[in-house]
């Protein structure tokens, strides 16, 4: 089920902001149709940050990581 994304930095790493968004570092998430910072759109390996933020880093693939699908309109 797709999700907003409340915002996202604009810095190295992104900065993505999800309320109470559940997920583990090197969980695996897809961002689609974030228009105020494009370079957050794309799959990307995360970096819990806090229960609301988490950092994009490169993604890498696995046969075990977890998958979530966020779209932002």
């Amino acid at each position: 089920t797709p999700q907003a994304v409340t915002s996202s930095t604009d810095a190295t790493p992104i900065v993505v902001t999800k309320s109470s968004h559940g997920y583990s570092t090197g969980d695996l998430v897809v961002i689609n149709g974030h228009t105020t910072n494009v370079a957050a759109n794309g799959i990307f390996r995360i970096t819990k940050l806090t229960a609301n933020t988490f950092s994009l880093q490169d993604y890498n693939t696995s046969l075990n990581n977890h998958f979530y699908y966020y779209y932002v309109q």
